[in-house]
């Protein structure tokens, strides 16, 4: 799987389910959050006053992709929230 550039923020609970955020932050559309299933198949937009924020492990720079595919997987094979 092919990934963007982006910043890893952590992770966050969202209706009942755990996610990882790759944003938080004012948009034009208010203050909102992407969120990516914890597999790292999709990824959406979410109001972001609606998430409960788990862990917050804001970083950036080249290797962000690959920390963030790290926590993907570390999480992908951790039990159900």
């Amino acid at each position: 799987m092919a990934m963007e550039h982006r910043n890893f923020e952590g992770t966050a609970v969202y209706k009942g389910r755990k996610y990882c955020v790759l944003f938080i932050g004012t948009t034009r559309h208010g203050h909102r959050a992407r969120l990516q299933f914890l597999n790292g198949n999709q990824t959406f937009w979410v109001n972001a006053d609606e998430l409960t924020v788990l862990k917050d492990t804001r970083w950036s720079g080249p290797d962000s992709d690959a920390k963030s595919m790290a926590m993907v997987e570390e999480f992908a094979g951790a039990a159900p929230f």
